[in-house]
Order: structure tokens, then C-alpha cells, then sequence
């Protein structure tokens, strides 16, 4: 890429930053100019991305919405048999703790100082498992939850978030919870 270009005009490229960790940020325009797309190249939002028809209404003459601006968002679908398939999906299936595929491609784009930027494009995001976000959010739920032992079983009982704002002391509740922590069950026939 540097020898297509003079010495001093293309900015060296720097990872970007996420909670101080370097990091590579990958994005896409909604617009392009219209002078610099071909008619043909013009596309349809999807549904998830413009669901009322807003962006659509913004693009006017000046801008549109083409092939180059477009981010697929899939889903790989588990199976064992190759070649794997897939699944478009709605990008707010993606939650943290995702593994997901990127597919980029790397740009030059000019700037106003008439110097040169190499920008990263998103071009999909493919969700490959959510087996950890899953496990997470079991592990999360169990946590938020302590065991009560009845005697004959346990049970789970969600922990309170915020403290009663009545006593308990001396309610009819505590002694039938005694009661029913002595009681058994007889299930053999006394016929």
C-alpha cells in the first residue's frame, strides 16, 4: 500500500482503545455520496436496520444506501456436515460474551488535511457460539438464588433485593414452616 502512495500522505493506522486495552474497531457508513455510487450498486435497507422507513426518508438526492454499506448479520446453525449453513438474524441476537466471526475489508479514504487514512469495514458478523453467554447467565441466575431446606426437600427461593418492611417475628407463617419441617410423609399403603 505505501507505494502507491508519496511519502507522508498516508497516516500510519493506530488500534483503538476499550476499557485500556488496544483494540480494532470496524464500522460502516448508512450513506454514501450518491455522485461517488453507481445506480446499480443502490440497495434496500434491511428490515431490522430501518424498520419505520426513517433512514430512508434522510438519503434524499445527496446520499444513498448501496452494497458497500450494507452489514449481513447471520447466525452459523449447528450441525456437523460441512459445509456449514446459515441464517440471517437480527443484530440484537449478538449479547456480550458472544464468540463471533468478523468479516472486514481495509480502505483508504481520503481526509481534509489531503492526507490519506486506511479505514476497517465491517462487512458481517456471523454469531458462531453463545454457549459462554449462556453459561454466564445460568451461573448468574444461581447465584441470585439461595436453597431453603424444607425437610423433605430442598428448594430455591430467589434472595430478597431489598429488606421487608414488616417484621416477621411472631406471624402464624414461622410456626406452620416449623410444622412443616417435622412433617413426613407416610407413602407406604396402611391398608
Amino acid at each position: 500500500m505505501l507505494n502507491q502512495f508519496k511519502e507522508g500522505v498516508l497516516e500510519p493506522w493506530q488500534p483503538s482503545a476499550f476499557e485500556g486495552h488496544p483494540a480494532i474497531e470496524a464500522n460502516t457508513r448508512y450513506f454514501t455520496p450518491a455522485a461517488h455510487s453507481a445506480a446499480a450498486d443502490i440497495v434496500e435497507f434491511a428490515p431490522y436496520v430501518d424498520p419505520n422507513g426513517e433512514l430512508r426518508a434522510l438519503m434524499e438526492s445527496e446520499y444513498v444506501h448501496t452494497v458497500d454499506n450494507r452489514v449481513d448479520f447471520m447466525e452459523m446453525l449447528p450441525s456437523g456436515e460441512m459445509p456449514k449453513s446459515y441464517r440471517a438474524v437480527d443484530p440484537v441476537v449478538f449479547k456480550q460474551g458472544d464468540i463471533v466471526e468478523a468479516t472486514v475489508s481495509f480502505a483508504v479514504m481520503p481526509t481534509k488535511n489531503k492526507t490519506a487514512k486506511m479505514h476497517i469495514l465491517l462487512r458481517a458478523l456471523v454469531l458462531m457460539d453463545h454457549t459462554e453467554r449462556d453459561t454466564a447467565a445460568i451461573s448468574r441466575m444461581r447465584r441470585g438464588y439461595q436453597t431453603v431446606d424444607f425437610g423433605v426437600r430442598s428448594m430455591a427461593q430467589p434472595m430478597l433485593k431489598r429488606k421487608t418492611l414488616y417484621s416477621s417475628a411472631d406471624t402464624d407463617t414461622e410456626e406452620a414452616n416449623r410444622c412443616l419441617h417435622r412433617m413426613r410423609i407416610d407413602t407406604a399403603d396402611s391398608n
